[in-house]
């Protein structure tokens, strides 16, 4: 997307100036997907970063707000009802700044559900976009 590949861990890390081009293309080859998007200063800590998952992502009723309830609702999108997913991150230098060991469990989290899916090609798809904001790249 946009020139950018996944990284080994399945995450494509992006500059503020990149995102539109990328959206374009993932529209573009996903007209029946869905961009999910969430703001990382708003999620501050473990819990912050749930509460704005469960909202902006609106993740099912059944979500625990935990890491496993959260990588379990990536892993199996029949709740979205779409055949593919886009992910973006906004801000995600910003992610979980309070709990840096806790923004180590959520990276872990989306580069299995990015890796599950590329490795498992079928009716669905996953790709996960992690926007800076413009003063770091890769965390």
């Amino acid at each position: 997307m946009a020139g950018e590949e996944p990284g080994a861990d399945g995450l494509t890390w992006l500059e503020p100036d990149q995102l539109g081009e990328a959206l374009a293309l993932w529209r573009a080859e996903h007209p029946e997907g869905t961009v999910l998007e969430l703001r990382g200063e708003r999620a501050a800590d473990r819990s912050a970063f749930f509460d704005e998952a469960a909202t902006a992502w609106s993740l099912p009723s059944w979500f625990g707000r935990n890491w496993d309830a959260l990588y379990d609702a990536l892993n199996d999108l029949s709740w979205l009802d779409r055949p593919a997913c886009l992910l973006v991150v906004h801000r995600a230098d910003r992610l979980l700044r309070d709990s840096p060991e806790q923004r180590e469990v959520l990276l872990r989290v989306l580069a299995d559900a990015s890796r599950r899916w590329a490795d498992n090609p079928g009716p669905g798809t996953f790709t996960t976009l992690l926007v800076t904001d413009g003063d770091t790249a890769g965390g």
